[in-house]
Order: C-alpha cells, then structure tokens, then sequence
C-alpha cells in the first residue's frame, strides 16, 4: 500500500487498494499517508522520513484472503484497529477534540472501539482456525513458490499447470475448511468479530 500508492501520487495515477491482510485493511481504509522509513541493516533509523497523502479512488476487500493469515497478525491487526477506534472513538468528545484536533473530519468518523471486547470470541475463533490449518497455508506458499521459480526458468508448460492445479486443490481444501467444516455457530462468530472491526474502522 504505501509503496503503490506513493508511486501513485508521485504519477497522478488512479489508486485502487486490495488489502491481503487485516493489518493492510485498517491503514487501506483509515490512512492516506504513504511513506517510507529508512532502514538500515533491519534497524528503522527514522520513521516515514519520505511521504505524501494520497486517497484511493476504490479499497477493494476480500474478507476470504484473511484465511491465509498467521495468528500473529491477526493479534497486530487487532491492536491497530482499537488504537485507530480509540482515536476517533474520542473525536466528537471535549477530551478528543482537544488531543486529536488535527485529524481531519476525525468527529464524523467516530467508532466505538469497545465493540471488538464484544466479539472476543470471533477473534479466538479464527485465530484458532488459522493455527489449526497452518499447514494448507504452507502447502500453498511452497507450491506458490514452486510457481515463481518455475516461471523465472524454462519450465515446461504442463509442470506449471500441475503445480497451479495442486496449488487450487490445497485452497480449495483451505476455503473448505472454513466454510464445510467449521461449525455454525463458530462460522458466525468469526463473522461478526470481522463485521465489528469492518463496521468501525470503514464508516
């Protein structure tokens, strides 16, 4: 998002959004600051030290792509989301509009970031699902990168339509899980911790 979008900016281009993961969806839908830090040997030696603000036309959300996550960045996302509800969640307040006066149109936007301590139980739902289909999600990658370097190579036509054959199995296997083999009710609870956090961080 950030290295697309400051390209988009720095060209005047059209800027359409597809987040791949809960973490990309909150700044997608919340932020439109685009910027890099500098890094050093894995050390951030000044944050966003080059940027610029630029809105996507479309955010594009496919809450299906979510069941490839790791368990840990469902906990990152989640910490994001409820420090951003936090924010505006005190916008249209006197305390909020004092400590966040400089977040444009933030009032409108206020949410209600106690609204995720409703839903723990969808967010111990999916963290427990992601945990427990880990290995379809490194089938996928590994077959994903079987793919990449097949294509980098000269590898013949029908290896690589085995490999994306095999690789649609396993996320098939994937979406099953969640969608044939999950319970009803644990279905629904995911559901509704998603809706919560989609609900107050998008509106």
């Amino acid at each position: 998002g950030n290295a697309m979008g400051m390209i988009a900016a720095l060209t005047g281009s059209d800027f359409v959004e597809v987040p791949t993961t809960l973490m990309h969806y909150n700044d997608a839908t919340t932020s439109a600051k685009k910027a890099f830090s500098l890094v050093v040997n894995g050390e951030i030696l000044s944050k966003n030290i080059l940027g610029t603000f630029y809105l996507p036309q479309l955010v594009f959300c496919i809450s299906e792509v979510f069941l490839t996550l790791s368990s840990s960045s469902v906990h990152a996302a989640v910490g994001e989301a409820a420090k951003t509800m936090s924010m505006l969640g005190k916008a249209n307040s006197a305390a909020g509009q004092q400590d966040f006066h400089n977040i444009l149109g933030a009032s409108e936007f206020a949410s209600d970031f106690t609204r995720i301590t409703h839903n723990t139980s969808g967010f111990e739902q999916l963290v427990l699902f992601l945990r427990k289909t880990l290995h379809l999600k490194e089938q996928a990658m590994q077959l994903g990168r079987r793919l990449r370097e097949g294509s980098e190579g000269s590898s013949p036509s029908d290896r690589r339509e085995k490999l994306e054959a095999e690789r649609a199995a396993v996320l098939a296997q994937l979406r099953a899980a969640f969608h044939d083999q999950s319970s009803a009710a644990g279905r629904a609870e995911v559901m509704r911790f998603l809706t919560a956090i989609n609900e107050e961080v998008i509106k």
